[in-house]
């Protein structure tokens, strides 16, 4: 889930792992229940001047994204899997903007697609926050654990073995 490519200037007060944890947040709510990029899109790969199939979103923060001459909050293509966002409007904003338009990557709609995908934009959007609250809490202290596991936890073969600290319960929290 790892292809994603942001570029441009982010909205001030808003941080790229932040943009990221937001899209793996979007997409993993999505991707649990069976949604998906479609497999007839191809995006073009500027270094190798081929086009890739991979899961690839590239995310572009533009100061007035344009849709038919029309200035607008964002926009997506799904055939090349890109998505713009108005960077003026704040952080806020833009986390809204990038759901919505995640959604319209992945979800088409018979008839009309803004009413459905700004429907579940509203619905979905405390249901992203949560995962994307447990992705960028303690962001870095993961960082330094796994990085630090080469160094700090390497064994030979011979000292071996499982941590017994592994072996803890889970606190189950209350789901509906």
């Amino acid at each position: 889930m790892e292809n994603l490519k942001i570029s441009g200037r982010l909205p001030d007060g808003l941080k790229r792992e932040e943009v990221r944890a937001w899209v793996h947040a979007c997409r993993c709510i999505l991707e649990f229940h069976k949604k998906s990029l479609s497999t007839d899109c191809k995006q073009y790969n500027p270094e190798t001047g081929e086009h890739d199939d991979a899961n690839t979103i590239t995310l572009f923060f533009q100061k007035r994204p344009m849709v038919e001459d029309e200035e607008c909050g964002g926009w997506a293509m799904r055939h090349s899997r890109t998505i713009a966002v108005n960077n003026n409007e704040g952080r806020d904003f833009a986390l809204q903007t990038i759901l919505h338009e995640i959604l319209h990557l992945y979800c088409v709609w018979d008839g009309g697609q803004e009413w459905a995908t700004s429907t579940l934009t509203h619905r979905l959007m405390p249901e992203v926050h949560k995962i994307y609250a447990a992705l960028t809490n303690n962001v870095y202290k993961r960082a330094a654990w796994l990085a630090h596991g080469k160094l700090s936890y390497a064994r030979t073969i011979e000292e071996d073995d499982y941590n017994p600290q592994e072996h803890v319960a889970i606190k189950q929290e209350e789901s509906n």
